[in-house]
């Protein structure tokens, strides 16, 4: 029986960038930062009660299409739209379930 989700790793193109746009998201939902290098790589780790989740520079630049095989998106559950200042995230929107 599955549990939760325990941990996501997400390949990014522009490590810094999307480091200072996570690090404003995952803040606002209560998870906290490592930063531990892995493989000689630079991955910045969110941690919760709930799952981790890990950005890792991307080693191609091919973009990725959502539609072909692999990840489509992924979706943050809050308890009430006020969990979190979306003031603070700057490109982040809320969408309703």
């Amino acid at each position: 029986m599955l549990k939760r989700i325990d941990h996501i790793y997400l390949s990014v193109s522009n490590f810094s960038q999307s480091e200072a746009f996570y690090d404003l998201v995952m803040r606002e939902l209560g998870q906290y930062k490592g930063d531990k290098v892995i493989s000689e790589e630079p991955h910045a780790h969110y941690f919760g009660p709930q799952f981790q989740l890990t950005i890792r520079p991307a080693r191609s630049a091919q973009k990725h299409d959502p539609y072909a095989p692999g990840l489509h998106h992924l979706c943050f559950q809050v308890e009430t739209m006020t969990d979190v200042d979306w003031s603070k995230t700057k490109s982040a929107s809320p969408s309703k379930p």
